[in-house]
């Protein structure tokens, strides 16, 4: 569970400094706090990739988001990065959160390449997403590169991010359009068994068992 320290008690410290638990207490609390939101420097926790809101303690904008992520190909094929841009029309974003989901809202496939002060997380996967761990402005057009899944690859999906200006201005839901499998013969449904595998284990079987 992540928490924070109220902002009373953070001001009350003057009033304690003097006491050797409130020194202990303090400090603690204050580490704390940095995983309490996205704004601070270690970025989207694993457990918000479901939900992909940042824990700000305001709502999401619901106006049109300034930001757009735009995939330099329509289709994806297994083995082939596809590059994803955050554009804007708008200010430099602070955070955010990317990663690629399918119909059934199932991360997909692991983050290759990203930009600094930003780095890949695992959501289900290893390398499944991608969020900031430093509040800085990252700018318009930043590049991220995704590496498509091997194997169970969905027909159909796209890719997903929350976006941060700041503290209290955000967007979340925003999504690209849509990309197909575009051959399915490279992608595995099953682990594959290696040359030779199948002709051993008959062998074992008729020295060792009849």
């Amino acid at each position: 569970m992540k928490f924070g320290c109220p902002l009373s008690v953070i001001l009350y410290a003057d009033l304690m400094a003097s006491s050797d638990i409130w020194k202990t207490v303090l400090p603690i609390c204050l580490l704390a706090s940095l995983n309490a939101g996205w704004c601070y420097l270690t970025g989207a926790p694993e457990d918000t990739c479901s939900d992909m809101m940042p824990e700000h303690g305001v709502a999401a904008q619901t106006t049109a988001s300034p930001y757009k992520l735009v995939a330099n190909a329509s289709t994806y094929i297994p083995g082939h990065p596809v590059q994803v841009q955050v554009i804007t029309t708008s200010a430099d974003f602070k955070g955010l959160l990317l990663l690629a989901k399918d119909s059934n809202a199932v991360v997909q496939g692991s983050w290759i390449k990203y930009i600094q002060e930003t780095k890949a997380i695992s959501c289900t996967n290893k390398d499944g997403a991608v969020t900031h761990y430093t509040n800085s402005n990252k700018p318009n057009g930043s590049t991220f590169v995704w590496m498509p899944p091997s194997s169970r690859c969905p027909t159909k999906l796209t890719f997903q991010a929350t976006v941060v200006q700041n503290k209290a201005t955000f967007w979340k839901g925003i999504k690209s359009s849509e990309l197909t499998l575009g051959n399915a013969t490279l992608c595995s449904s099953s682990m594959k068994i290696a040359p030779g595998f199948g002709i051993l284990t008959l062998l074992l079987y008729y020295l060792f068992v009849n």
